[in-house]
């Protein structure tokens, strides 16, 4: 009767290691997928604006509708909103009216502040979200929060220098 037990609990305790392998494969697979196609996203939106290069309207859909993709799968995931961020800002410099670029800039707003809510420290963050906050009309609170926070970070690393 122990040799039998012995053998099951060994079965199962392998089935259950089985399991957690396959699981811990499908999330390695899903976050690889997800990697390939925030580089790919990103790399698309970082040519935007250089030289001549100026995405046509079916490139533009497409990243979109990528981005979408990557924030559904992680929302709050910082780099997928800091990209977001920058994709609206685009669309707004193309935008047909100046209420629909104000649209884009306040969702370019409201994702870069996302993003810092994830990583404070972050300087490049605040200043993106400085320059979002200033094309939109009543946006201070949120251009006062981003240099407060600029000020903020220069006054830690002042600190942190002076005590070494």
């Amino acid at each position: 009767m122990g040799h039998v037990t012995r053998s099951v609990m060994l079965n199962g305790a392998l089935a259950l290691a089985l399991v957690l392998v396959l699981a811990l494969a499908w999330q390695a697979a899903r976050l690889f997928r997800l990697d390939l196609l925030f580089t790919a996203t990103a790399s698309e939106v970082s040519f935007w604006g250089r030289g001549t290069y100026q995405p046509d309207q079916p490139v533009r859909e497409r990243i979109g509708r990528e981005l979408q993709r990557l924030l559904k799968a992680s929302p709050a995931q910082p780099d997928y909103l800091t990209l977001a961020a920058s994709y609206y800002s685009w669309e707004a410099y193309r935008a047909p009216s100046a209420a629909v670029a104000n649209e884009y800039d306040g969702l370019a707003l409201d994702a870069q502040h996302a993003a810092q809510l994830s990583r404070p420290a972050y300087r490049q963050g605040w200043e993106k979200m400085i320059g979002y906050a200033s094309r939109i009309e009543g946006a201070e609170n949120s251009r006062k929060l981003a240099e407060q926070q600029l000020i903020l970070l220069d006054t830690t690393t002042a600190f942190a220098q002076g005590s070494q």
